[in-house]
């Protein structure tokens, strides 16, 4: 009967089994995918470098691998110019993003109301749309958000994986929507001057001639 695999021979076979999985994704994808494992198992990683920790018998057959590199922005602001939002309805899933995965311990949260956006959005220097009140509400029928109650609003997939992954979309700025046809019709058409038909010129009445006597 075969010996079941010692304790150090399931972590190398765990890191083999994580390197490939995350060997094709990007760095953001890897530290997202990394940083949501963390919190999922609800693993405390200590502050000093992991490598103090490991034993000379897993660091021979422990593959090595390039550390991960360190884009994290310092802040909403920094975040905001980094992903480039083009709506208000981006840039709130950006501040539920933000609150939710890079905030301080002192700020961090998994839901976000209309006032967080106002104290955020002013904070990353990004235009505050004319009716903010409606804006989880519309990023929440876009798929972006789902609604907790009582105003709140917790980041869905969709939205996380737009700030993650997606953005920045494009170096263009977002289209501006068009005007409608019909109505600028009507404009030019309001302008245009009434012209007499020759109908109507031949009925208008004519005057008559007075004689001399």
């Amino acid at each position: 009967m075969a010996n079941p695999p010692s304790e150090i021979d399931q972590e190398l076979e765990a890191i083999r089994a994580l390197l490939a999985a995350l060997g094709p994704l990007s760095p953001e994808a890897r530290i997202s995918a990394i940083d949501y494992a963390v919190r999922r198992l609800d693993i405390q990683l200590p502050r000093r470098s992991v490598a103090t920790q490991t034993s000379p018998a897993l660091d021979a057959g422990r593959p090595s691998a390039p550390p991960l590199p360190e884009h994290r922005p310092a802040d909403v602001r920094a975040l905001t110019e980094q992903k480039r939002p083009r709506s208000a309805i981006e840039m709130a899933a950006l501040v539920a993003y933000y609150l939710s995965e890079m905030a301080d311990d002192g700020e961090r949260k998994e839901t976000v109301a209309t006032g967080d956006l106002r104290k955020y959005f002013k904070q990353a220097n990004f235009p505050l749309p004319g009716a903010i009140q409606y804006t989880l509400g519309n990023a929440s029928a876009a798929g972006y958000f789902e609604s907790t109650g009582r105003g709140e609003y917790k980041l869905t997939a969709v939205g996380h994986n737009l700030i993650a992954h997606v953005l920045p979309a494009s170096e263009q700025p977002a289209p501006r929507p068009r005007r409608a046809k019909k109505a600028a019709t009507a404009r030019t058409a309001a302008k245009k001057p009434t012209t007499r038909t020759t109908t109507q010129k031949r009925a208008a009445p004519r005057k008559l001639a007075t004689k001399k006597r």
